[in-house]
């Protein structure tokens, strides 16, 4: 087989397949590198940083020591609610504070019962509006349009500090135990009371029998010797007869005429 000469070229199939190194600080070009996704790592926050929680408002409760007659527990959730916004209301009667009531179910079925609250508590969901609200409202008057039935009431009223909503429940319930309490021996008091006065009453009764009978035995004796005096004076008792005299004249006639 001949040598190829200096003029051969050599054919396109057959090319020579020369293997390169890359050195490992050499940089690859651009135009071989593919366009990466892009990462979310940026987005998300990193777990080392911790992240900023929204606080809570923390509750205040705003005491009013009176309320004007007629005010509704309704009233003042109105009213105080344009000052910012409102957990709980409650209002204290001022004929039943605590216990029993013997007119309760009557009211409750009376359908127009005037309303009569003597205090109020109000629990506002941010202590800082509460406080704001106690310190600005407090010695102040009501208010509203011209007409209205409270317009020239007085609010009294003052922020409880470190006051929850359940230590209301427990004082509620502390004062209702110690009504009763006091009703109990009320009770109990009248009861002995009642006790000594019948038994006082039978003891009178008892003394007023004895002076009775004892008087009853003095006054029959009495009675007989009385009655005997005037049986003795009602017998009429016959005078002797004087022959002087014209019935004893015939008398002796008589008795002449009889027995000769």
């Amino acid at each position: 087989m001949a040598s190829p000469g200096k003029g051969h070229k050599r054919p396109r199939s057959e090319s020579v397949q020369e293997s390169y190194e890359v050195p490992p600080n050499a940089v690859a070009s651009t135009s071989t590198l593919q366009p990466t996704q892009p990462s979310h790592d940026m987005a998300k926050p990193s777990a080392s940083r911790p992240v900023k929680k929204r606080k809570k408002p923390t509750a205040g409760i705003i005491y009013i020591s009176r309320l004007p007659p007629g005010m509704t527990p309704q009233k003042v959730r109105h009213l105080m609610g344009r000052w910012g916004d409102i957990g709980k209301v409650y209002a204290q009667r001022r004929d039943a504070p605590g216990g029993y009531n013997p007119d309760a179910l009557r009211q409750m079925r009376q359908k127009h019962i005037s309303a009569n609250f003597s205090e109020a508590w109000v629990e506002f969901l941010d202590k800082s509006i509460a406080k704001t609200v106690a310190s600005m409202l407090n010695a102040q008057v009501i208010g509203g349009k011209k007409g209205d039935r409270w317009r020239d009431d007085i609010w009294t009223m003052r922020y409880l500090s470190g006051f929850k909503w359940e230590m209301l429940g427990e004082q509620i319930a502390y004062e209702k135990q110690a009504h009763q309490a006091r009703l109990r021996a009320e009770i109990t008091r009248a009861k002995t009371e009642q006790s000594e006065y019948l038994k006082n009453v039978e003891l009178a009764r008892s003394i007023e029998k004895r002076k009775a009978k004892k008087a009853g035995g003095d006054s029959s004796l009495l009675k007989v010797s009385e009655n005997t005096k005037t049986l003795s004076k009602g017998f009429k008792q016959r005078h002797a007869v004087e022959k002087n005299t014209l019935e004893g004249q015939d008398m002796d006639g008589v008795m002449n005429s009889i027995f000769g």
